[in-house]
């Protein structure tokens, strides 16, 4: 069983090594495989690329420009073999445990297409062995349907298509819109195993674009609901 792991990276190194990292350091069983593809800025002055090398082969590097967080998801999906995949945002990271246990719950679950897991947030950057060796407080541990904390079966991406590229913000909860709206159930495993910073850049990257891409997410959304509507 392969498990295709998408990580786009650009102008965050000081936290990349983290999320890489976190990856290459899953706990799975020997019958598992991890494929992990990191997509980089093709840009030479972006340090990403760089950092990415330094772990090649066990990851597999892929260079286009930057044309944001979905489009290097959608170019990373292209490249993916696995029967399942997950996304890792660059400033994320995951416990180690992360990957089997929600591929344990999916073989175990066959109805079931999607599962989330909760996660821990946190600001600035802490050491990750720190965090890791320390109880969450239990008031930043938080149910997480998101874009870090997600796994699915191959067929998903099959059944909802690639993420919108026009959104900024917003632009799984469309794709994970489409997930729903194409029948497939999905379910939250209630332990912390995603670990979410909040820093400067992620929080005035939502505030530039939160009015605007997320009405737009909205209505989407609704209208692939009255279309659901109708046909039945």
């Amino acid at each position: 069983m392969k498990i295709s792991v998408i990580i786009p990276g650009w102008n965050r190194e000081v936290y990349f090594v983290d999320a890489i990292e976190s990856v290459l350091d899953q706990k799975i069983d020997p019958e598992h495989t991890l494929e992990i593809i990191v997509v980089v800025d093709e840009n030479p002055s972006d340090c990403c690329g760089e950092v990415a090398e330094r772990y090649l082969p066990r990851v597999k590097v892929v260079k286009q420009a930057n044309n944001g967080a979905s489009a290097s998801r959608n170019c990373g999906m292209t490249h993916a073999t696995g029967d399942f995949f997950a996304f890792l945002d660059s400033d994320d990271f995951w416990h180690p445990d992360k990957i089997q246990v929600q591929v344990d719950y999916l073989l175990e679950e066959t109805d079931i297409g999607v599962v989330f897991t909760h996660e821990v947030g946190f600001e600035g950057a802490p050491p990750r062995s720190i965090l890791m060796a320390t109880s969450p407080d239990p008031e930043t541990v938080r149910p997480a349907a998101n874009v870090s904390s997600f796994l699915g079966r191959a067929g998903v991406w099959e059944a909802a298509g690639p993420l919108d590229e026009s959104l900024s913000v917003g632009e799984f909860i469309d794709w994970y819109g489409r997930v729903e709206t194409a029948g497939i159930r999905s379910r939250m495993i209630e332990q912390p195993l995603v670990y979410r910073r909040a820093h400067d850049s992620n929080q005035s990257r939502l505030q530039k674009s939160l009015k605007s891409d997320y009405l737009k997410t909205l209505q989407q959304h609704l209208r692939r609901r009255r279309e659901l509507d109708d046909a039945g």
